[in-house]
């Protein structure tokens, strides 16, 4: 399947994107970003499947059931404590933290469109919502009392992805596989908002990579994939990952909203 990918435009500026609309009449960002027809394979087909510690993701089965994101609690109460202990036993880890979590609504051609020209979103473009230095900063955020002992520890930061209602044939979630990444396609870029200043990488194309996707994912389906990995032992480390939106839905496909959440894994 050959779908369109919005991806950083090659700069050599330092990069910064607002995530709210600056005072003063200041650009909210200093890059441009580009569409690029990318091949994007069925992972399902992959044998063996992919592996988060090679390719970077993967798809795991037996999932707890969505939840209702209205429902506040239930999140916190319930389905954080499912996430970390899936990953903390999918992964190995001695211990799993999940640190937050978002809701994607995304409808059919929105974003991909503003790729091109005037407002950029991020959600539309190749990104890894890590650098190395947010990755290793993520772990005094999230444990301050404890970061100067742990740090000399392999920590990582995962995120797990899942369509809510639906089976996200409206926009579909791109995954690069991490081996088949250039370097210094990944370019770090400032995020200014009231939190303190966050960081990311935002991705140039390259013909050498490699993007899949999981077609008709089940309600006990979810895709995890790295974002951050303190270990440089040739595992997986960064994976970009991209929202397309999916040429065979039909026009009329109602958005499909998809859950996503932050966790923070630490190993012995």
């Amino acid at each position: 399947m050959r779908a369109a990918l919005g991806f950083l435009r090659p700069t050599d500026l330092r990069l910064y994107h607002h995530l709210y609309r600056p005072p003063g009449g200041l650009p909210r960002h200093n890059f441009a970003s580009e569409q690029r027809l990318c091949d994007i394979r069925d992972a399902r087909r992959l044998q063996p499947g992919p592996s988060i510690e090679v390719e970077g993701f993967e798809l795991v089965r037996g999932c707890s059931p969505p939840p209702d994101c209205r429902d506040a609690v239930a999140l916190l109460l319930d389905y954080y404590p499912a996430c970390e202990g899936l990953l903390r036993r999918r992964l190995g880890a001695c211990r799993a933290i999940v640190f937050e979590h978002r809701l994607w609504q995304w409808g059919l051609a929105r974003g991909l469109a503003a790729a091109d020209g005037g407002e950029v979103t991020l959600a539309a473009l190749a990104r890894c919502d890590c650098s190395e230095t947010s990755g290793r900063r993520r772990l005094h955020l999230v444990l301050p009392q404890e970061a100067a002992s742990l740090a000399r520890r392999r920590h990582a930061i995962v995120k797990l992805w899942r369509p809510l209602g639906g089976q996200g044939l409206d926009a579909s979630l791109a995954l690069c596989d991490a081996g088949s990444l250039q370097r210094d396609a990944l370019v770090s870029c400032d995020i200014y908002s009231p939190r303190p200043t966050e960081q990311i990488f935002l991705l140039t194309w390259s013909a050498g990579q490699r993007w899949f996707h999981c077609p008709q994912m089940q309600p006990d389906e979810a895709l995890i994939f790295k974002c951050f990995d303190s270990a440089s032992d040739g595992r997986a480390r960064f994976t970009p990952h991209a929202v397309f939106d999916h040429p065979r839905a039909p026009a009329d496909v109602p958005p499909c909203p998809s859950l996503e959440v932050s966790c923070l894994l630490l190993f012995d």
